[in-house]
């Protein structure tokens, strides 16, 4: 009987040609948000309005991750008040909060990596070149 449901198992997994399916695209490791200011820029080889207007994508990433994670996990001070059978400490709270916005950041960064055609080291570059130049930023949804 085991052998039978495993075998029902491996051929529901397997594609048509009897080749096992590729796996799901990994989460890239990549963030921007951590960039360090001080950090040496790399050579631009993009015009300064494209890596401007990247920039305002990448900061609406930030924005889009760190909102939705707040939401999610709302401050005790800024948001409703905690049930008595909601317990959670502020300290695990902002823990869950940034874990989330992170994980957020690098799903959605992938894709403008994916539409820019950017490598993880050029979106940060750009980052550090629009905060260290204070270049403008847009509050317009993502």
């Amino acid at each position: 009987m085991c052998g039978s449901a495993l075998l029902l198992a491996a051929a529901l997994v397997t594609t048509g040609d009897g080749t096992l399916p590729d796996p799901p695209p990994a989460k890239p490791e990549c963030t921007v948000s951590d960039v360090d200011a001080n950090a040496r820029p790399a050579a631009t080889t993009l015009a300064p309005d494209v890596r401007r207007a990247i920039f305002i994508e990448l900061q609406q990433v930030v924005s889009r991750a760190q909102r939705e994670a707040a939401a999610a996990y709302p401050n005790v001070e800024g948001g409703g008040l905690l049930s008595p059978t909601n317990v959670e400490k502020p300290g695990r709270l902002a823990n869950k909060r940034e874990g989330m916005a992170v994980s957020l950041e690098r799903s959605y960064l992938s894709d403008v990596l994916k539409r820019r055609e950017l490598t993880c080291g050029a979106a940060r570059d750009i980052m550090r070149e629009g905060r260290n130049a204070k270049w403008p930023t847009k509050n317009s949804e993502f």
